[in-house]
């Protein structure tokens, strides 16, 4: 299912119905061999970013954690309804 799709699901204890919680999907900017370097990688995506309210993560990863992940997410844009 799309995000563009709501589905409404029944919680059968409440005999209501919720919206789905959608989840982030993130981007992977790179994998560097030191913190440094993708520190560096990180400050570079946030200074060239033009939307507000991007959120930038380094993590540790490969084998023994010796590697460092940059990822990325934005939130999605709104869309505007043409009919007025």
């Amino acid at each position: 299912m799309s995000t563009t799709q709501t589905k409404y699901y029944r919680d059968k204890k409440k005999k209501e119905f919720k919206q789905p919680v959608f989840t982030k999907t993130w981007e992977s900017a790179g994998i560097f061999e030191s913190y440094e370097a993708a520190y560096a990688k990180r400050s570079e995506i946030a200074a060239n970013s033009t939307d507000f309210g991007i959120v930038i993560k380094i993590k540790r990863c490969g084998k023994e954690g010796k590697q460092y992940q940059v990822k990325y997410w934005t939130p999605p844009k709104k869309r505007l309804d043409k009919e007025q």
